[in-house]
């Protein structure tokens, strides 16, 4: 389950965050936030399982982001945090499909309590996805997710379930469009553009950070010049695939798609990185920087923050001298460094995620794959193996 934890305390933030892996593996701090604005804002929602929220903080309060949450038709559970068992909260609170709430401080006890309970009513709901009346009231989040499995191969779906899924959110005889887009709009200020622009299409929006993979579906054939021509209108950069196409050639197009990375540095490189001697000192400033920053939220501004220059001037200067963009260093040494925690299979992938700086597991699985042409999951298996023929070669 993913949980997301919003408390304006860091002391208690870490304490729960802390606390959850240590008491079930299959519970994953997906976002920690000290503001519910920012978290309102900033957080995948739909991929959101269990929400820990402080009732009580500045600026929004837990119920006024519960609130916003319910209106923009997200069913998140909620559990709130207080100091004290206020009558008049837990009225608003159950107004609003409080799942529970926890008194401060949080016990170990009362954490793992209620969150098997959440997650005895998530196998619950689970167990009734079948069910038409479910399926018609959650019908775009049951395909999108379903769709992102196919789109991005993160699980084996058996022929079976497949033909079931495809006849139950009504995707046998569509057809679509995939794009991959960069921008610098926030994800709602692209949500509400495109809404606009594909009014009476069915489409979808996965990945964050600059990078964006829209899904369009089309029921008519010469629907695709339609579609490739909003996308040109909506003046985001976009590479399209130039068909329609049916649901079984989603991952190869997809694939298609990507971006060819740049070798990372344990692989042959055809094009070395440029000598420190032949960079200025600011860019030499800017990659010293960020390898020692990766792991946190960095941006542009705050590397051009850091040497005292432009955003613009230091993106432009550092194209010229480095060879790739400043996003494109900057995820090459995530990527460099998780391809490094992936050899010790102790390390789970979600906490690899969060060491090397990435803020979503999907937007991580796609860049890696755009970089080593595996799966995360691929590279640890092939890995391991050649680890294991390495030593039994020695063995004998």
């Amino acid at each position: 389950m993913n949980i997301v934890i919003i408390d304006d305390e860091p002391v208690i933030l870490n304490g729960i965050s802390n606390m959850i892996p240590q008491m079930h593996t299959g519970w994953h701090v997906y976002a920690m936030f000290t503001d519910a604005a920012d978290a309102l804002t900033n957080c995948n929602w739909d991929e959101v399982d269990v929400l820990l929220a402080d009732i009580s903080m500045p600026g929004m309060d837990g119920l006024s982001l519960i609130s916003a949450l319910r209106d923009n038709g997200f069913e998140t559970l909620v559990v709130f945090i207080t100091a004290h068992a206020n009558f008049e909260y837990a009225q608003r609170g159950a107004h609003l499909n409080m799942f529970d709430y926890l008194l401060k401080p949080v016990s170990r006890a009362s954490l793992n309590d209620v969150l098997a309970r959440a997650e005895r009513y998530h196998e619950k709901t689970r167990s009734v996805l079948e069910n038409a009346e479910y399926i018609r009231q959650n019908l775009h989040t049951l395909r999108k997710h379903f769709l992102g499995d196919v789109l991005f191969e993160e699980r084996l779906i058996a022929e079976t379930e497949m033909r079931q899924r495809m006849e139950d959110y009504g995707l046998a005889d569509q057809r679509y469009l995939i794009a991959l887009l960069k921008t610098g709009l926030s994800r709602p200020q692209l949500k509400q553009d495109f809404g606009r622009l594909l009014a009476g299409h069915t489409w979808m929006l996965f990945g964050q950070e600059l990078c964006f993979e829209l899904l369009l579906f089309a029921t008519e054939q010469g629907d695709a010049a339609w579609l490739r021509a909003q996308l040109d209108a909506s003046g985001v950069q976009a590479t399209a695939c130039d068909r329609l196409l049916a649901i079984d050639e989603l991952p190869a197009a997809f694939r298609q798609l990507l971006p060819q990375g740049a070798p990372l540095p344990e692989e042959p490189s055809s094009e070395p990185q440029p000598a420190e001697k032949d960079l200025s000192l600011s860019i030499r400033l800017a990659r010293q920087y960020i390898d020692q920053h990766y792991g946190e939220r960095i941006s542009l501004r705050s590397i051009a923050d850091a040497v005292y220059l432009h955003p613009t001037y230091l993106s432009n200067v550092f194209r010229k001298q480095m060879g790739m963009g400043v996003v494109d260093y900057i995820n090459t040494v995530r990527i460099t460094r998780a391809k490094s925690l992936l050899l010790d299979p102790r390390n789970r992938i979600y906490w690899i995620v969060e060491q090397v700086g990435f803020s979503n597991q999907r937007y991580f699985s796609y860049i890696f794959k755009a970089l080593t042409g595996l799966t995360p999951m691929q590279y640890r298996q092939h890995k391991l193996i050649l680890t294991d023929h390495t030593t039994g070669a020695l063995d004998r």
